[in-house]
């Protein structure tokens, strides 16, 4: 998609995700019990990973700023991730 818009990928997209259980899904032939409902999903993720057009990164719960998307959040950790989210850091 990027070079349709005229603009060369420097190399892998950073993909961050809190859930251990995907990280290991993605990197893993085999699937646990807990990520059967991920795995319809995470397989176009696995290939985009073993293409390198993707690179797959646990990061800590609290420095997840996708949270501002998905849940509700206390004003300082809100202003972190809006910081974070908008380029403020």
């Amino acid at each position: 998609f990027l070079r349709e818009l005229a603009v060369a990928p420097t190399g892998p997209t950073p993909l961050l995700t809190d859930a251990q259980v995907i990280v290991d899904a993605v990197k893993s032939l085999r699937i646990s019990p807990e990520a059967k409902w991920v795995a319809p999903r995470y397989a176009m993720v696995r290939k985009a990973v073993t293409d390198g057009a993707v690179a797959i990164t646990k990061v800590d719960t609290k420095d997840n700023c996708a949270d501002i998307f998905t849940k509700p959040l206390t004003g300082p950790v809100f202003l972190k991730h809006r910081s974070s989210v908008l380029g403020h850091l």
